[in-house]
């Protein structure tokens, strides 16, 4: 078949199909004598009576312009009005003055027929060509021509957590963590010479215990919204989880142990007191850590871990001497981010200003439940037609009294000044 014949039959078929999907709203008289034309056309070109090649080719692209209008047309019957292209407005005016495409194609030579468009184009004065001259689809939106949209959603910037990466972590299967601790201890060993009483020495045991606690947030959402759009659920749940971790991450650097809360690491630590000797010669933040190292050692514990402020540290990596030059101080690594062979852990969980040292296997935090979400029906969900969507921990946080001096915890302002 020719590219001709080709053409004239894709806009025949596309012509009905755009009459039966108008329904009731069409012309079919018109749609049926357009249509009508178009074959009488097809006729004409199946028996060979051609004109020039020009002709021919001016056919062809009339043919094939009104295929992709009336595609165009289709597709976007349903949309707002958008303006219409040169070419459909050719459509339409053909239709409208019931044009005989057969005597067009049964004329010798070349023949131009000339379609009129008085008021179907608006004049306008002549301004430069710049995308705001691009229609938007909506009335706030940005013009569909211009954008490429990003799937996805773009999630509010938030912290890691990271405390519960530090402590010693391990699951529980009760409702408390209960533990036995040495008290009181009497008496002493001593040197006993030969036949004497050798001296006695006793010691109490007591019971204690930390409750587990649950850190909890819900979302309700339609079920619509659940089923019009594809991954919110996996936002959702992404959400709950990011949100109640974060809570759990801030209640266990500072929460005061009142049930419902846990007990935060802060507050079990002892606060920083300065050893012995050593006041004399800590004149930065890099000394006063240090320092805050022998603290921790002098209570009979081995640190593991120092945690500040992003900012404290960048203080400490641009900290310069009378003369401009950068201090590096001797136990301070090469990117500044150990002391004493200490690492640094930097988090916006901690305040500005505070430090925490400490041997943090000595920090228990225990896991009842991890991270869950559940999903059901609460109050009016039902005639509501929302679905409840709940994400929730179980855990607690305890260090033993007996070691409470393997964490020390100060400000540094408050022993170096402002």
């Amino acid at each position: 078949m020719s590219l001709e014949l080709e053409a004239i039959d894709k806009v025949l078929k596309q012509v009905e199909a755009f009459k039966k999907d108008l329904g009731a709203k069409a012309d079919k008289d018109q749609f049926d004598n357009f249509a009508k034309d178009i074959a009488a056309l097809k006729d004409v070109v199946t028996e060979g009576k051609t004109a020039s090649a020009e002709e021919v080719r001016k056919i062809k692209l009339q043919l094939e312009e009104m295929s992709e209008d009336v595609a165009k047309t289709k597709e976007n019957g349903a949309r707002k009005q958008q303006p219409r292209s040169i070419g459909q407005m050719f459509i339409d005016k053909l239709i409208t003055d019931k044009f005989d495409l057969t005597s067009v194609a049964q004329s010798k030579g070349a023949r131009r027929y000339n379609v009129s468009l008085d008021g179907m184009i608006s004049n306008k004065t002549v301004a430069n060509m710049t995308t705001s001259r691009v229609d938007a689809v909506g009335t706030a939106s940005i013009p569909y021509e211009l954008a490429d949209f990003e799937f996805g959603l773009t999630r509010i910037a938030r912290r890691s957590p990271f405390l519960i990466q530090l402590a010693n972590t391990s699951p529980i299967s009760t409702m408390y963590a209960q533990w036995a601790e040495q008290e009181t201890p009497e008496g002493a060993p001593l040197a006993v010479a030969e036949g004497n009483a050798k001296p006695q020495i006793d010691f109490d045991w007591v019971e204690k215990s930390q409750k587990v606690e649950k850190i909890a947030a819900y979302i309700k959402i339609s079920k619509e919204m659940l089923a019009d759009l594809p991954g919110i659920r996996n936002e959702i749940d992404t959400e709950l989880q990011e949100t109640v971790l974060l809570k759990a991450d801030e209640d266990l650097w500072d929460a005061n142990g009142t049930s419902p809360n846990i007990k935060g690491i802060t507050a079990y630590a002892t606060a920083f007191s300065m050893p012995s000797g050593l006041s004399a010669d800590v004149d930065n933040k890099a000394d006063l850590l240090r320092a805050a190292i022998a603290q921790v050692e002098a209570n009979k514990f081995t640190p593991n871990y120092i945690v500040m402020h992003p900012t404290d540290i960048a203080a400490m990596d641009i900290d310069k001497d009378s003369e401009g030059r950068y201090l590096l101080t001797p136990f301070r690594s090469a990117d500044g981010m150990t002391i004493s062979g200490i690492p640094i852990v930097t988090n916006l969980g901690v305040d500005q200003d505070k430090f925490l040292v400490g041997d943090f296997t000595k920090w228990r935090v225990r896991i009842r439940e991890g991270f869950n979400i559940d999903v059901g029906l609460d109050g009016n969900d039902f005639t509501n037609n929302l679905v409840t969507i709940l994400g929730e921990i179980r855990l607690v946080s305890y260090v033993k009294a007996n070691h409470a001096g393997a964490f020390v915890y100060g400000d540094f302002s408050n022993v170096l000044g402002s």
